[in-house]
């Protein structure tokens, strides 16, 4: 290239460039809350000391015929096939495994680590390793494998704990880090943006109320940490969808809002008191819609009201569109099992409806499950996956309380026992059950094999459990 091209052409391109550049410079955001654009190092260093990777040491019973169970599912409880490959559970044996994820220090003082329930599966020893290096025990406060949450203790000195921040604050395309153990190469840092909010809908079993994020999550990263520019945690990284098992761009963190209720219930009771509002409800549909004069898709429509509940109490009826709870927006049947699940016993919320076109308002006090619910895991192993719940059914001779399966996880054990939602459960070796104490005592009293009589669709049926 000659002197004569420089000075006629390259020059002047080069000046002109420099110019657009220093225009476009101008309107470029300098500070971002008190940080210097580009790096983010100092948002990281705010955090990352209180991001601790787990190593899980466990043991998992596996059976000689698991290839049967997605065959059972195939074929149908219901069917001659489907019994025919129900697995056999005395034909297993135990295998050593090792899960690794990440957690949070909430309590620098106490030791409190929040991490995901899903890792902590067939635990029998915990380990974490600090950023610092140190590796110390761990065991395990409490969990609720419902909201995928697990509260553990560890003791070490010198620990630092994270600032958390609001989670309602978000707004989709907000900035946020994601930290977490991404296969097990430790204090691993992603970048991205907020995605969506509130996503539900997923094929997963929990409560769902995502934040939804491009920032690269990975297995190992569940129950790291999701984190704005203030370097605040705002949520617990918890899943991804991918078809091959890493990271695509769709993750999604329990908002910290929630993970925080959820952790301070398991700090004081080791458990998640979890009330009930006491309705059946459906989705609403296009039809329904159309058939109620909505003018959108809102809200759930309510298909039974159960007596002496929080939503008796509210005035709620059979027909009603439940829209709003606590001030909040009703959009669907996870929507409000969420809601619902974050709703302390005792506490009170007030609900908005549609009744006959017009908008009504009531209030009611959340009662406590664990006097009218019982879950099968805690009567026997076949059960497991199962929730039975004491409810009032009318009769031609007057009212009844029965125990009603209120649900079940489709490919759990009791699904594959033969055990449906809405089941009522009549007798338990031939003796009547009227309480949800007689069902209990029923089975605590048997050995050996147990005897379900339910009525389902007005028909009696037998389920026989060894």
């Amino acid at each position: 290239m000659n002197i004569r091209f420089i000075k006629l052409y390259a020059l002047p391109i080069l000046v002109y460039l420099f110019g657009i550049t220093s225009v476009y410079a101008q309107f470029l955001p300098a500070e971002v809350d008190g940080q210097k654009l580009p790096t983010l190092a100092n948002v990281v260093s705010q955090v990352e000391d209180g991001i601790v990777n787990i190593s899980i040491l466990g043991s998992q019973s596996i059976y000689a015929n698991d290839f049967s169970i997605p065959l059972e599912q195939f074929f149908g409880e219901d069917s001659v096939l489907g019994e025919f490959f129900r697995s056999d559970d005395s034909a297993r044996y135990t295998a050593r495994q090792i899960n690794h994820g990440s957690g949070v220090i909430l309590d620098a003082e106490l030791g409190y680590v929040l991490t995901n329930h899903h890792i902590l599966a067939n635990a029998n020893q915990m380990r974490v390793t600090l950023s610092d290096g140190r590796t110390v025990g761990a065991r395990t406060v409490g969990t609720d494998p419902d909201m995928d949450l697990a509260l553990l203790k560890i003791d070490a000195e010198n620990l630092t704990d994270v600032t958390l921040g609001d989670s309602d604050e978000l707004r989709v395309g907000d900035f946020v880090l994601a930290i977490g153990n991404n296969y097990g190469l430790s204090a691993t840092v992603t970048s991205g943006i907020v995605s969506a909010l509130g996503r539900s809908g997923l094929s997963m079993d929990q409560y769902q109320d995502f934040i939804q994020t491009d920032a690269a999550i990975n297995p190992g990263s569940s129950g790291g940490a999701l984190v704005n520019l203030r370097g605040e945690v705002i949520g617990i990284n918890t899943a991804i969808l991918s078809p091959a098992g890493g990271n695509i761009g769709i993750g999604f963190a329990i908002p910290i809002n929630t993970a925080a209720i959820i952790a301070e219930q398991l700090r004081i009771y080791g458990r998640v008191k979890r009330g009930i509002l006491g309705i059946h409800f459906r989705e609403i549909t296009d039809e329904i819609a159309r058939e109620f004069g909505l003018e959108q898709r809102e809200g759930v429509l309510i298909s039974k009201v159960l007596a002496d509940s929080a939503a008796a109490e509210a005035g709620l009826r059979e027909g009603d569109i439940l829209t709003h709870i606590n001030g909040r927006r009703v959009t669907g049947r996870s929507s409000l099992r969420t809601k619902i699940a974050l709703i302390r016993v005792g506490e009170t919320l007030n609900v908005f409806y549609l009744r006959d076109g017009k908008r009504l308002e009531g209030s009611g006090t959340i009662r406590d499950t664990t006097v009218q619910l019982v879950k099968g895991i805690d009567l026997m192993s076949r059960l497991e996956g199962a929730d039975f719940q004491a409810d009032q059914r009318k009769f031609a001779h007057g009212t009844e309380t029965v125990i009603v399966v209120s649900s079940v996880i489709k490919g759990s054990a009791a699904w594959r026992s033969g055990i449906r939602e809405g089941d009522i459960v009549v007798r338990v070796n031939r003796q009547p059950v009227d309480s949800i104490n007689s069902f209990k005592t029923l089975f605590q009293n048997s050995d050996g094999t147990r005897v379900l009589e339910i009525m389902r669709n007005n028909e009696s049926r037998f389920v026989v459990l060894g």
